[in-house]
């Protein structure tokens, strides 16, 4: 049920987390965890810091969990700006795992020139992708998964712990539709 004034957006890195997504996007609101089919996650989308963050690709036979965020359409632009050019905002349909209910949303996928298969995660970005999955309670082989990716320490500390502090887990438990 699509409305008037809103559209939906998939996270599946770290705006998975709701506080950030809130923090960059206030109108975000929670519709449901779902899947991205034929694609899958990978943290080669070069930062503006240097390190890898994450982009899907097409692959056949795999998925990518994230959530429905329904936004205001007028915060697109800033979600553009946020995200920056080295990605690109496209239509995706993806899969509600509670409903089945089918989404058109919109997706940031790394433009080619931003892809560096050698690029790898700072911890801290890793882990805030792997808080978000948690909070959303996405299947756990899935979050086991994200835990494997290889990271490095970010050598700017004064980052790393600004983004720590930004990924605290919210309070309460939270089952696997998102509710408390």
């Amino acid at each position: 049920m699509s409305i008037p004034g809103f559209t939906c957006y998939f996270a599946y890195g770290s705006n998975l987390h709701l506080e950030r997504m809130r923090a960059r996007i206030a109108s975000a609101q929670l519709v449901e965890t779902a899947v991205l089919s034929h694609h899958i996650l990978k943290f080669n989308k070069r930062g503006r810091d240097g390190s890898g963050k994450c982009s899907v690709a097409e692959y056949a036979g795999h998925h990518v969990a994230g959530v429905v965020y329904r936004i205001r359409s007028g915060h697109l632009s800033r979600l553009d700006r946020i995200e920056g050019t080295g990605y690109r905002r496209r239509l995706v349909l993806v899969r509600g795992l509670q409903t089945e209910r089918a989404y058109k949303a919109h997706c940031y996928v790394a433009r080619s020139v931003a892809v560096d298969d050698d690029c790898v995660a700072y911890d801290w970005y890793r882990d805030l992708v792997v808080t978000g999955a948690e909070y959303h309670g996405l299947p756990p082989a899935y979050i086991e998964r994200l835990k494997q990716f290889p990271v490095r320490v970010d050598p700017n500390p004064h980052r790393h712990r600004q983004q720590l502090a930004a990924s605290r887990p919210e309070p309460g438990p939270r089952s696997r539709n998102g509710r408390r």
